[in-house]
């Protein structure tokens, strides 16, 4: 555990090409993010269902058009939480969508501490 604590401290240092490749790897998850509306059907299944946490307050149980959503709450949590807080600044697809971006660099930053 200390030694995960002292990489933390460090930082991330990369050389030129890395921080190149993370500037790439930033664009590509960004544009993904915002500019577009919900157009795949897992966007409006996910949006919705974080949409209703939000709203509703059913936060134990996801729920999409009444029914039961049988799958692990985290993520929309997190999506929720990113559409209470950045609703106001975005549109509400786009702020509760932002939870993925922040899943994916979560992922990312996991890889390189991971050596």
């Amino acid at each position: 555990m200390s030694d995960l604590l002292a990489l933390i401290r460090r930082g991330i240092r990369l050389p030129p090409a890395g921080w190149t490749l993370a500037a790439m790897l930033a664009l590509y998850v960004l544009a993904g993010l915002f500019g577009r509306d919900p157009w795949k059907g897992e966007d409006a299944i996910h949006i919705g269902t974080a949409w209703h946490m939000l709203h509703f307050g059913e936060w134990l149980s996801p729920d999409l058009a009444g029914r039961a959503f049988h799958e692990p709450p985290l993520y929309y949590w997190s999506a929720a939480l990113t559409g209470a807080i950045f609703g106001s600044w975005l549109p509400m697809h786009e702020a509760l969508r932002l939870a993925s971006g922040i899943w994916v660099a979560l992922a990312l930053m996991g890889l390189y501490y991971a050596g």
